[in-house]
């Protein structure tokens, strides 16, 4: 019976997670909570999960990662490096081998963030489309982050996997050479012929700046206006049917984003953001608004638009523009929301957000502090977010860091010392502060890696792995671990491609630990194969968080992934299976 319960909560995991009604954090969380409620995961299991090494690893990477992108111009310096590229393919193998390098020590997720201006400003200046440049970031991103074991987050929790079964981890020499391999055969198709296979798709910013008619219109006050001397509250003018008030010029003075209690004045001018034809219902209503007689005044260039798009952890997801109080939040207004490739239409506030969606606002002053430290939105357009530190105080911490290196090297101090004092040296040194950590912590992120290391227990110590891989064993039979190996890594694949990563190596960590006996495998063999087969999302959207990412800034549909990652796919696994069949079997 246990086992029965155990199988339905996997499956049923699955097939929601595919479904992707529901936050992966939810149902991580639900299904660890329920057969923690049934007896299967014990309370101290449970707990477990959550105190593991790597999963806090993981956290210290994303914030002082973070802390060092808005001190340090070294992501600066690459993208004017960049700037020198004449064509495509040139740009491409330079970004390439750049952003693999860095993503091979830096997480995937803030470095696709921190690259996207500088890939999206590099291709507005040559007039090159945007669908050429955005999935080949991410997918050199995810092939970088194969070199080191702290390159991605999936590698860090397999090896919280196997710590947590007290086997040895994987450690960087057992990554470093097949994926050095996988990544400059995978940066060169991309570069040389793959970027050919994508599509030229139209940018949506500058769709936008070219019919800002559309999304824009300009009213002024009739001398009788019933709206003069009232606030935005009182005047009704915060909930109004398919637009909304974007901003206000008042002679020379920029009002953006607007706030409620802003008193209206006779010689306002009034910027709504929405369908043009239901400003003409605003306009025959009674409000005493009307269209400028005269030749209309260059308000684009008073105001800055900027692109941002929502990233899979951000708590947008799910809520609406009015429930997060996103004006409030960020100065900005949202005057267009794209999805998969359109725009969305409806109610600008009460529209449900979803990850990947790009968000056209129109900033204020403030928005570039206020989301310096943000999770929940990230920049595809430029601005200068660099804060101004004491080039002293710079090379002092970096002293400070090269020395915790070695230390690290020497054996001295574990990797997981070294982060944790840096953190300390960056909070002491005044680089950042508990705020600002935590809005980088993400209870998203912390609940779906604590619950998958408890679910992945569950299915080891239930049997239920073990008979899986006794099934599999008879398929393949018990002499063949070179068909074994092939088997472990096409599933992780097929699962990585349509669930979320660490679902995936929570899934396969306890059929292959099954299989080892079975099949007399090397351990490492078929933790480098769940390992390699889990980062192997070039076949859709949603098989990793970067991918969504440049969807709306790419315009991308899903067959985009699909053809780019079909010979991308091809090569690496080729490369993987064989250096697993060669140094392991």
């Amino acid at each position: 019976m246990e086992k029965f319960i155990l199988f339905s909560t996997f499956i049923v995991l699955v097939v929601l997670l595919i479904i992707d009604k529901w936050k992966p954090s939810i149902l991580f969380g639900s299904a660890a909570i329920f057969l923690m409620s049934v007896g299967i995961i014990t309370p101290a299991n449970f707990l477990a999960g959550f105190a593991n090494e790597s999963i806090v690893i993981v956290f210290l990477l994303v914030i002082i990662t973070n802390v060092i992108n808005v001190h340090f111009d070294y992501i600066k310096k690459f993208g004017s490096f960049l700037n020198g590229s004449k064509n495509t393919s040139s740009f491409l193998l330079k970004m390439g081998f750049g952003v693999s390098s860095l993503s091979s020590f830096i997480n995937n997720t803030p470095l696709v963030a921190m690259m996207l201006p500088y890939v999206y400003n590099w291709g507005q200046k040559r007039n090159i489309e945007q669908s050429l440049l955005l999935i080949p970031l991410s997918y050199m991103v995810i092939l970088g982050g194969m070199i080191t074991v702290i390159g991605t987050s999936t590698n860090l929790v397999l090896n919280g996997f196997i710590s947590s079964k007290g086997l040895e981890p994987l450690t960087t020499y057992d990554y470093c050479i097949p994926g050095i391999l996988v990544t400059v055969f995978g940066v060169l198709y991309i570069s040389i012929f793959g970027y050919k296979l994508l599509p030229k798709n139209k940018d949506v910013l500058s769709e936008i700046k070219l019919n800002l008619k559309e999304y824009l219109v300009e009213t002024e006050l009739n001398h009788d206006s019933t709206l003069i001397g009232k606030t935005i509250e009182e005047a009704k003018l915060r909930n109004l049917d398919g637009i909304f008030l974007v901003e206000i010029i008042r002679q020379s003075k920029v009002i953006c984003p607007v706030e409620p209690n802003e008193i209206i004045l006779k010689e306002d001018r009034l910027f709504f953001a929405g369908e043009t034809t239901k400003v003409l219902n605003l306009i025959n209503n009674e409000f005493g608004l009307r269209f400028p007689f005269s030749k209309q005044i260059g308000f684009d260039n008073a105001m800055e638009i900027i692109e941002t798009v929502i990233p899979a952890n951000s708590e947008l997801i799910g809520k609406s523009l009015k429930e997060f109080q996103f004006r409030e939040k960020y100065d900005a207004a949202v005057i267009a929301i794209h999805r998969n490739g359109e725009r969305v239409r409806g109610k600008m506030g009460e529209i449900t957000l979803d990850k990947g969606d790009l968000l056209m606002v129109i900033a204020g002053k403030n928005f570039g502090e206020k989301i310096k430290f943000d999770k929940n939105i990230y920049l595809v357009s430029l601005i200068d977010k660099l804060q101004k530190t004491s080039p002293k105080k710079n090379r002092f911490l970096s002293m400070i860091a090269f020395a915790l290196l070695l230390f690290v090297f020497w054996g001295l101090i574990p990797f997981f010392v070294f982060l944790t004092l840096l953190l300390a040296a960056l909070f002491f040194m005044g680089y950042t502060n508990l705020v600002q950590i935590k809005k980088q912590i993400s209870l998203d992120l912390l609940i779906v890696l604590g619950s998958s290391i408890s679910l992945s227990t569950a299915l080891i110590n239930s049997s239920l792995a073990s008979d899986l891989s006794y099934f599999i064993s008879n398929i393949i039979g018990k002499n063949n671990p070179a068909l074994g190996i092939i088997l472990i890594y096409g599933i992780t694949v097929i699962l990585t491609s349509f669930i979320i990563k660490i679902a995936t190596v929570a899934i396969m960590f306890p059929i292959g630990m099954a299989l080892i006996p079975i099949l007399g495998i090397e351990p490492k063999a078929v933790f480098l194969a769940i390992s390699f087969g889990a980062s192997c999302c070039f076949l859709t959207p949603f098989g990793y968080q970067t991918n969504l990412m440049v969807q709306g800034p790419g315009n991308y549909k899903f067959i985009d992934y699909f053809k780019l990652g079909i010979p991308l796919t091809l090569i690496y696994s080729f490369i993987i299976i064989g250096w697993i069949m060669y140094n392991y079997l």
